[in-house]
C-alpha cells in the first residue's frame, strides 16, 4: 500500500525541525532512555522534571564553557528537546509510522524526500536515533524500521554501528553494508536482508523471522549442456537452448520452468526474443531456425500467414547470448540473480532464531556464508 508523503503534515517539513538541533543531543538522550528502561518515549521527553534533567546531563558535556554561555547554551538545549519530541509525536501519528516505505510503489515519493535531506547531518543522525528508539518503544517501530531503509538507500555509511536489541520490522535492508555491526538481541520480522554485507558482525541471541532473502536461482532441467541464453524484453522470462534438443523458457522471480519447445532434432545453439518479447527464435545445428509463440509454447510454422510479418520482427543476427562470466560451457544448471549475495564471512552467532518467511531455518545459509557459531565451539 503506498504511503502519502503529504499527508497531514509534509514528512520532509517534519524532519525540517531537526535540521538545526545539535546532532550531539541524540547520543545523551538514548543513554538517559536506556538507563531509565523508558518505554513511553514521547510521554517522558514531554515531562518538565526530565526536561531538566537532560538538559544538566547535556550541559555537563561542556567543558570550560562561562556561567553566560551555559545561560545561552540552556535555552538552545531546551528548544532542542522540545523540537525532538514535538517532531516524534507528529511521525508516530504519520503514515511513515504505520506502513512500509520500502515498497516499490513508494520509491518515487522516497527519493523526493531524500533529495530533500540527505545532506543534513541532524537528519541523518535523527535517523539513526529512530532506529535505536525500537529497542525500547514499540509505538515507533514502523518509524524506525522506515528510517533504516531510509539510511540504506542513502548510502550512510552504517559500519561497526552498535544496534543491539533494535526492533526492525516490514522493511527491506536489501544491500546494506553492516560490517562489523553489533546486533545482538535484535528482532528482524518480515525483513528482506538479500545482500547484505554482515562480515564480522555480533549476532548474539538474535530473534530473525520471515526473512526474505533472494539466492541463487538453479534453474534444473536440461539433460545436457547448455549452450545459449537470452532474457525477454521485459526481464521476466529466460530462454534456453541445450544439446538435449530442448528449449526451455524460465521465470526469472521463481525459477520455475514455465515451457519446453520441443521441435528440433539437433542441439539448439542460439535462442533470441522478438522486440515485444512475444516471438523466440532459435537456431539448431539441424540446419533450421525456428520460431515459436512464447504465450502458447508452440512452433509458429512457416505456412501460418503472419509467418512473414514476425519473421521482420528481428532486425537483428541471432546471436549467441553467452552463459555467465567465468562460467564453463558444458555446466547444466543455469544461475540467476537479481540481487547480490549475503555476506557473512566472520560473523559470530550465538543462539537466537534465523528463519525465511517459508519457516526454513537459515542457519546453514549463514555457515555457508563464513558464520562461526559459538555453541558449535562450545560443544567440542
Amino acid at each position: 500500500m503506498q504511503v502519502h508523503f503529504q499527508e497531514k503534515e509534509a514528512l520532509a517539513d517534519i524532519f525540517g525541525h531537526i535540521k538545526d538541533v545539535d546532532d550531539q543531543i541524540f547520543g545523551v538522550i538514548l543513554e538517559k532512555l536506556r538507563k531509565e528502561k523508558v518505554q513511553d518515549i514521547i510521554g517522558y521527553l514531554s515531562d518538565n522534571g526530565t526536561q531538566s534533567q537532560l538538559e544538566s546531563c547535556i550541559l555537563q558535556k561542556g567543558e570550560n564553557v562561562t556561567q553566560a554561555d551555559k545561560e545561552q547554551n540552556l535555552s538552545v538545549v531546551r528548544n532542542d528537546i522540545i523540537s525532538i519530541t514535538e517532531v516524534l509525536r507528529k511521525l508516530k501519528d504519520h503514515e511513515f509510522n504505520k506502513k512500509d516505505c520500502s515498497s516499490e510503489e513508494n520509491e518515487a515519493s522516497k527519493l523526493i524526500l531524500i533529495n530533500s535531506f540527505k545532506d543534513n547531518k541532524q537528519i541523518i543522525e535523527f535517523l539513526k536515533f529512530l532506529v535505536h528508539l525500537t529497542s525500547l518503544d514499540g509505538t515507533l517501530i514502523y518509524s524506525g524500521s522506515n528510517s533504516f531503509n531510509l539510511l540504506i538507500q542513502m548510502k550512510v555509511d552504517l559500519r561497526n554501528q552498535n544496534f543491539e536489541n533494535i526492533n526492525i520490522q516490514n522493511t527491506s535492508l536489501v544491500g546494506a553494508n553492516l560490517v562489523r555491526c553489533n546486533f545482538s538481541g535484535s528482532i528482524f520480522k518480515n525483513v528482506n536482508i538479500s545482500g547484505i554485507n554482515l562480515n564480522g558482525a555480533l549476532l548474539f541471541n538474535c530473534k530473525w523471522r520471515d526473512l526474505q532473502i533472494s539466492e541463487l536461482n538453479k534453474l534444473h532441467g536440461h539433460r545436457n549442456f547448455v549452450n545459449t541464453v537470452c532474457f525477454s524484453p521485459d526481464g521476466n522470462t529466460l530462454a534456453s537452448g541445450s544439446n538435449d534438443k530442448s528449449i526451455r523458457l524460465w521465470d526469472v522471480k521463481t525459477g520455475q520452468q514455465k515451457a519446453k519447445l520441443d521441435g528440433h532434432t539437433s542441439t539448439v545453439y542460439s535462442v533470441c526474443f522478438s522486440p515485444d518479447g512475444n516471438t523466440l527464435a532459435s537456431g539448431s545445428y539441424d540446419k533450421s531456425i525456428r520460431l515459436w509463440d512464447v504465450k502458447t509454447g508452440q512452433e509458429i510454422k512457416s505456412s501460418d500467414k503472419n509467418y512473414k510479418d514476425i519473421l521482420a520482427q528481428f532486425k537483428i543476427p541471432l546471436q549467441n547470448s553467452s552463459l555467465l562470466p567465468n562460467v564453463e560451457p558444458d555446466r547444466t544448471i543455469l544461475r540467476i540473480c537479481q540481487n547480490p549475495l549475503l555476506e557473512a564471512s566472520g560473523t559470530l552467532i550465538l543462539q537466537g532464531e534465523f528463519i525465511n518467511h517459508q519457516g526454513k531455518d537459515l542457519k546453514p545459509l549463514f555457515k555457508s556464508k563464513g558464520c562461526c557459531f559459538l555453541e558449535d565451539l562450545k560443544q567440542k
